[in-house]
């Protein structure tokens, strides 16, 4: 029987792996370490402009420099529910403060969490919805 602990480590490792995905599928975005910035997974090495299966919401580019926090979901639950994006406000507040973006990736509900789909969304238009995109914010 597996434990919330054991259930939040797979989690992690699910969510890094997810991260790592994305990275490698969009070559403009560099990884960066929690040691580095701990709010962000990665940084935008070379201007993004909007293109088939890497649109933007309130960005008409996403500039080099900016940070980029990762946030993933996959497409269907073993529950068979459909995933969640969960933002935490401490962290969306330094993600926005950095005039930040979140790149959503919609992922495979297998163990190498293959990316189906990514959407950048800058953080200031989260705060006109007031919570993470299809729920409340998370606390933890």
């Amino acid at each position: 029987m597996s434990t919330p602990s054991m259930q939040s480590a797979s989690s992690k490792r699910a969510g890094e792996r997810a991260e790592s995905n994305v990275i490698d599928a969009v070559s403009e975005l560099t990884y960066l370490p929690d040691t580095e910035v701990e709010h962000a997974d990665a940084e935008v090495e070379t201007t993004i402009s909007p293109r088939a299966g890497l649109p933007t919401i309130a960005l008409p580019v996403v500039e080099q420099g900016t940070l980029v926090e990762i946030k993933s979901a996959m497409v269907r639950l073993e529950s068979g529910g459909h995933g969640r994006f969960y933002l935490r406000r401490e962290q969306h507040e330094q993600v926005r403060a950095d005039a930040g973006v979140y790149l959503f990736a919609v992922c495979e509900p297998t163990p190498d969490r293959s990316v189906l789909a990514l959407k950048f969304v800058a953080a200031t238009s989260l705060d006109e919805i007031g919570a993470g995109p299809g729920g409340d914010w998370r606390d933890e």
